[in-house]
């Protein structure tokens, strides 16, 4: 494993860290480092993966609506340079009941006024 003293050796190993502020515990020289998923720093997602976030519309196939929680879990890019994202969807009770993709337009970052609430499928 190479330690990076410098920012010029920085390169494409610099890829699956980020640097964090100095002086933070667990660093590497003068700089904290922060592993994330690979693809994360190298695709410059919107949305981190493993978060919960909100749908901004219907996905009728899934019987999903606009405002259920899902779990993204796994990132895409298309050819033609759109984004989006593999989610999960739980019940209640925390069972899967449904693993689609959607298009990262079709996701909102949860808020801070909002309320969670079930609904009958």
């Amino acid at each position: 494993m190479k330690v990076l003293q410098d920012v010029s050796e920085w390169g494409e190993c610099f890829i699956g860290a980020l640097l964090v502020k100095p002086g933070w515990p667990n660093t590497v020289g003068a700089h904290k480092v922060r592993y994330t998923h690979s693809r994360q720093a190298e695709d410059g997602m919107k949305y981190d993966l493993y978060t919960d976030v909100a749908l901004k519309c219907d996905v009728p196939e899934h019987r999903l609506r606009r405002g259920d929680i899902v779990k993204l879990v796994d990132h895409h890019t298309a050819p033609d340079g759109a984004e989006g994202y593999s989610i999960e969807v739980f019940n209640a009770l925390g069972d899967t009941i449904a693993v689609t993709r959607v298009s990262a337009v079709a996701l909102e970052a949860l808020r801070q006024d909002e309320v969670l609430c079930a609904r009958t499928l």
